[in-house]
């Protein structure tokens, strides 16, 4: 949405933590509203990191469209959101629920907002990261989102 756009451009916005702060107020009513447990664990020091404006796009938009196919698609009770350190130094988004999986593990999954993974893919991609997920039943679906370390 335009609000999502005017909001990534801000440069008041430039730090994780404010990220942090829109994902949470996204999901939380949205998680609430389908009776889905809700946790974030985010990586110590994580909060404080700077992002570019492409970066901070994103990765919101690439969260809030995992979210929205797991409250939407996958009859999940629990989703897990993670911000982490990867091994090589990338910053790494994790979205994670305990639902039914990607049927047929289609990567052109109907979505809210009219994304799916395909779009998702191509949003990392064009900030130089990368975009994986794997999914089953009765495991779930997994979209981990990672940012190579010389972003920001």
């Amino acid at each position: 949405s335009m609000n999502d756009i005017v909001w990534s451009v801000n440069t008041k916005n430039d730090q994780l933590a404010h990220v942090i702060d829109r994902m949470q107020a996204f999901a939380q009513p949205l998680c609430e509203a389908s009776d889905i447990e809700l946790t974030f664990h985010i990586a110590e020091g994580l909060p404080a990191r700077k992002l570019g404006m492409e970066e901070r796009k994103s990765l919101y938009l690439i969260f809030k469209e995992a979210v929205n196919n797991a409250v939407k698609h996958a009859q999940c009770s629990r989703i897990e959101v993670s911000l982490r350190r990867g091994s090589d130094g990338s910053i790494e988004l994790v979205v994670a629920d305990n639902g039914t999986g990607l049927r047929d593990g289609s990567p052109h999954e109907p979505s809210l907002g009219g994304n799916g993974l395909g779009n998702m893919r191509r949003r990392a991609g064009d900030v130089g990261g990368e975009l994986l997920h794997r999914s089953g039943s009765p495991t779930g679906t997994e979209v981990v989102f990672s940012i190579p370390s010389g972003w920001g």
